[in-house]
């Protein structure tokens, strides 16, 4: 805009000593950063004044609670449209205009309605909004301060009550809430509840192509081994196993999946590789399991449980994922699962699920690609 204007006032100011300056047919424009264009002008004959007022897009409070905000945003005379991000307060950018262009999350060129979500409880917030007028240049930014409530106590989960995405629970679906997992345990292992965790565990609505386990083979990589004696289905230290591989990351690339499944909702663990006992119980309290049903191989020690179990236990905890809403869940459908439980300096356990066949709990090589559905505390 302010290139424009100078542009106009150099060619006014020409056009006022056109008799003067007859044989003088360059024009030096200085630009605001320092530098300077020069135009060959043949003749002005007429010259046009444009005037634009300063855009603005200023945002009112609709409302908001402890992990979300609405606002309502409006155009000035002159604002063609409006680019519109959040920041917590004590993040400030040093260019706001810059921070809103690269991390707008709406682009709008009618007035209307924001929505930000999964915000932090009791914490400072700005709505900030970058007007750009009918020729597409930046004008005002608008901000608007605001604060989340402080969360209030929830009552205690229960077992099929829905995460959602900002870190709350419940049993029925909300227009304003995502959910992103089923709550399958509502008790948690001492190393977890000592981590901040007390009211339970639950599976993701969604699943992971294939990962390998890890690309390059060591012994006890997940901090420390099981066995086919029994103590594989009762390990329940996957949060702890996925940590311990996510120190090397880059070698163990279905922990890091698992952990970037999705945004981690406020106050749980993050996304991680369930153990093999906690696969095991997902499946007993979402899916009807019985979790001792199982016969167990003298030879390999793969622990099964015949097909009709398994057909039904399949078709019981897809049926309760399907609860969140199509579109918001995926069933069950890779037949391999990776587990975080570590065998061997070679194998690892999985969850092999075939409805029409059976369920087992095997070992096979960590370099192979099996599918991943995380689990996460809270």
């Amino acid at each position: 805009m302010r290139k424009f204007i100078t542009l106009i006032a150099t060619l006014l100011t020409l056009a006022t000593m056109a008799q003067q300056q007859v044989n003088n047919n360059r024009l030096m424009v200085n630009k605001l950063d320092g530098t300077s264009d020069v135009f060959v002008v043949d003749s002005i004959h007429e010259i046009t004044f444009d005037v634009i007022a300063q855009a603005q897009a200023p945002a009112t409070l609709i409302d908001a609670d402890d992990s979300s905000v609405r606002a309502r945003v409006t155009m000035t005379e002159g604002c063609a449209r409006y680019e519109v991000a959040c920041y917590a307060a004590a993040d400030q950018p040093d260019s706001i205009a810059a921070y809103v262009h690269d991390n707008a999350l709406f682009n709008r060129k009618k007035a209307g309605s924001v929505e930000f979500v999964n915000l932090i409880p009791a914490t400072d917030y700005v709505i900030a909004s970058l007007a750009y007028d009918k020729y597409g240049l930046p004008c005002d930014v608008a901000t608007l301060p605001f604060t989340t409530a402080q969360r209030g106590e929830q009552a205690p989960a229960q077992v099929g009550d829905f995460l959602f995405s900002d870190g709350t629970w419940g049993s029925t679906l909300s227009s304003n809430k995502v959910p992103v997992a089923i709550v399958y345990s509502t008790s948690v292992t001492e190393a977890d509840a000592a981590r901040g965790y007390t009211h339970g565990y639950a599976v993701a609505l969604g699943e992971l192509d294939g990962q390998a386990w890890t690309t390059q083979a060591n012994e006890n990589e997940s901090g420390s081994t099981v066995s086919t004696d029994g103590s594989d289905l009762a390990d329940r230290d996957g949060l702890s196993h996925t940590l311990t591989l996510l120190v090397d990351s880059d070698t163990h690339p279905a922990a890091a999946a698992a952990q970037g499944y999705a945004a981690t909702p406020y106050a749980t663990s993050g996304w991680f590789l369930p153990a093999a006992g906690q696969w095991i119980d997902v499946l007993a309290n979402l899916g009807g399991l019985n979790a001792t049903g199982f016969t167990r191989d003298e030879v390999s020690g793969i622990a099964t449980w015949e097909k009709e179990d398994a057909a039904a236990c399949v078709a019981a905890f897809n049926a309760r994922l399907a609860t969140a809403g199509t579109g918001n869940y995926t069933p069950l459908n890779q037949s391999y699962y990776w587990t975080s439980s570590e065998r061997s300096v070679a194998t690892a356990f999985y969850l092999y699920v075939n409805a029409n066949f059976n369920l087992s709990m095997q070992t096979y090589y960590k370099d192979s690609k099996f599918g991943i559905r995380p689990l996460i505390a809270f």
